[in-house]
């Protein structure tokens, strides 16, 4: 299931320039192939934090979002990096990463000792929400190259400039939405407003993941604009589902939100569901596990409780669950679980290998770009008199102090034992 807070890191700009440009370098000389293009990804992803940190930073030091030499630099090194995406992705991961030189002064351009505020984009660690389903999404929505692209912060800054990419814009606008959850607004200084408002007659790309319970993220962005003259006909939303707006939208969204192009690309059409075959989960599964027998089998939200013997199924909240599949091969099926984009995915890899190496959950197979590969273990479900039984005590016992002296808690600060114990009453 999904356990997750709005928790935020600090990092030097200098050390995460540093490190990029180093990741970079390496990408240039892995073989072609979908590892090569999962780090591509990652880069892009951490790229994508260093802008945000800088922008939110000056965001905080001025009160309003402004133009300036550290944001123009920033969208550039974006545009850039997804562009290297894009290129990856369209040809089926082959052919040489050919690194643009401006990339390099770029990030020599960032590299001040400044502390960063980080904060890990929810749809890249538990939605399943990838680059690249916005890549396609931009590709055919058949908008021109000269649309303002806005991309709303923590997400939006590198999923805009994947939209950018993909329709050959110039780089992107980042903005922060402020406020209460449900009526964001925007702080938007002079000349950054004169920017985006300079072709009235323009599209405007509105980019998110999302909307949620309100939608007003996506909201503010398009109620500021018409109120400083755009019309809504040149607005078109690129946000992480199909669905529509939550309960706590306003008419005035809701309306525009039924009206306007919404483009989207789904992780099952991305994935699942490809035209182009080298973008197939299964494949790069089967890489991994011996060719499938069938489709992969979605056990997402509930559905794997099909697979226990009899009919005492446990409960489930489908909304937190992380979607997963089984892939059938010879060797009997493997399930296949979102784990994370980028460095979450990894990070999770890492784990999951620590903890079957001590025995503790089935072998791993590995990370196939974002999703986990491990055996799958048929079960039973326990009656609650067993969980009295003393082996079970005293494996659980050797479950916890595993985890405490080979899997400490982040350097983070996380929740504190009150939030976690309201959070566990509700």
């Amino acid at each position: 299931m999904l356990v997750y807070g709005d928790a935020k890191r600090l990092e030097r700009a200098d050390m995460l320039c540093a490190e990029i440009a180093s990741r970079l370098q390496a990408a240039q000389h892995l073989p072609a192939g979908i590892e090569r293009h999962t780090e591509l990804v990652a880069i892009l992803l951490r790229a994508g934090e260093l802008v945000q940190g800088l922008a939110d930073l000056e965001l905080a030091q001025m009160g309003a979002d402004e133009i300036s030499a550290s944001r123009q630099t920033g969208e550039c090194l974006l545009l850039d990096l997804a562009g290297l995406v894009a290129r990856s992705w369209r040809q089926g991961f082959a052919g040489p990463v050919v690194v643009p030189a401006r990339v390099a002064r770029s990030l020599a351009n960032s590299q001040a000792p400044l502390s960063l505020s980080i904060r890990e984009p929810e749809g890249y660690a538990f939605y399943a929400l990838y680059p690249e389903s916005y890549l396609e999404a931009a590709a055919g929505s058949g908008l021109p190259a000269d649309t303002v692209v806005i991309g709303l912060r923590s997400i939006g800054t590198t999923l805009s400039a994947i939209v950018a990419a993909s329709i050959g814009a110039k780089p992107p606008v980042t903005l922060r939405p402020i406020g209460d959850p449900f009526q964001r607004r925007l702080a938007v200084a002079p000349q950054l407003a004169e920017r985006l408002l300079r072709d009235r007659a323009a599209n405007f790309a509105i980019v998110d993941e999302g909307p949620g319970l309100s939608g007003s993220s996506f909201g503010c962005v398009a109620d500021w604009l018409e109120d400083h003259g755009v019309s809504g006909r040149r607005f078109h939303f690129f946000p992480g589902h199909k669905g529509g707006l939550g309960p706590q939208s306003c008419g005035r969204h809701r309306e525009r939100w039924a009206a306007r192009p919404r483009n989207v690309i789904d992780v099952d059409d991305l994935l699942i569901r490809p035209s182009n075959s080298a973008r197939h989960l299964a494949d790069w599964i089967a890489h991994l596990v011996g060719p499938l027998e069938k489709p992969l089998e979605d056990v997402s939200a509930g559905l794997w409780r099909k697979t226990l013997p009899g009919d005492r199924w446990p409960p489930v909240d489908g909304r937190f669950e992380r979607r997963k599949f089984l892939a059938h091969t010879a060797d009997g099926p493997w399930l296949v679980k979102f784990a994370g984009l980028g460095d979450a995915g990894q990070r999770k890899l890492v784990k999951a290998r620590l903890l079957a190496d001590a025995g503790f959950t089935p072998p791993v197979a590995g990370l196939c770009h974002g999703f986990l590969v491990q055996k799958w273990v048929s079960a039973r479900l326990m009656a609650p008199p067993e969980f009295r039984r003393p082996a079970f005590i005293a494996h659980l016992g050797r479950y916890l102090s595993f985890r405490a002296r080979s899997l400490p808690p982040p350097a983070a600060q996380g929740a504190s034992m009150a939030k976690l114990c309201e959070m566990a009453m509700i």
